[in-house]
């Protein structure tokens, strides 16, 4: 199952394989990310199986 199957069921109050998982913090924290861990904030998402993503 993919993020966006995931989500969708979610809110259709469905069962997946697991819940939606959710990254959300202040640009200054994610630059502070991006630094300690030497990764892009997409690579750290992608690394974490995050599923949602803000535009």
């Amino acid at each position: 199952m993919d993020s966006r199957e995931r989500t969708y069921l979610a809110l259709e109050h469905g069962a997946g394989d697991r819940i939606p998982i959710d990254f959300w913090a202040s640009s200054s924290m994610i630059r502070k990310l991006e630094r300690g861990l030497a990764l892009s904030y997409e690579a750290f998402l992608d690394l974490y199986d995050v599923d949602l993503r803000y535009i």
